[in-house]
């Protein structure tokens, strides 16, 4: 589906665990996804778990681009969150949430050196969105999570799970 094509990307994209939704009101997918990895000067044999997260849009789910947005952390890139880096990241779309707030972010961020976070020293930051790209901080720090954890969001009970890795 993705590839690293772009130099910000550091030859590193991939979908884990991101997130991947349909739009209706612009009639596209959209894939955040984690690309690059400020670990790799630090830490050279890192998997990338020190990334920013990138989007990506399609019309049919198959043929991705990825977009130059101006309102990105970097502009000009397709790059929608990059400070703190993240250990893992995961984007949904709360459809019974306010425009304002209709994406929400949950990331486990780390310090950018090293690619794996000691056990129990990580922990969510929570952020919403109107369009996926701006981010606004919610929940600055949550109780401690193991690496490796992700979050969904359960559109029928609306409710939000979390599932760790290992467990």
């Amino acid at each position: 589906m993705l590839r690293p094509t772009a130099p910000w990307e550091k030859g590193f994209a991939r979908p884990r665990p991101g997130g991947l939704w349909w739009e209706p009101e612009a009639q596209r997918f959209r894939a955040w996804y984690q690309c690059g990895w400020a670990c790799a000067s630090a830490n050279p044999g890192s998997v990338g778990d020190c990334n920013s997260i990138c989007v990506a849009e399609s019309p049919d789910g198959i043929a991705w681009h990825k977009p130059n947005l101006t309102a990105s952390p970097q502009p000009g890139t397709n790059i929608v969150f990059a400070d703190p880096p993240v250990d893992t990241a995961t984007v949904w779309r709360d459809e019974a949430a306010p425009a304002s707030e209709r994406y929400k972010l949950a990331i486990i961020p780390t310090d950018g050196t090293r690619s794996e976070l000691p056990a129990g020293a990580g922990y969510y930051q929570l952020y919403s969105s109107a369009d996926g790209v701006s981010w606004r901080l919610r929940v600055k720090r949550t109780g401690p999570t193991e690496d490796g954890d992700t979050m969904f969001y359960n559109v029928r009970q609306r409710t939000v799970r979390q599932r760790c890795h290992p467990c």
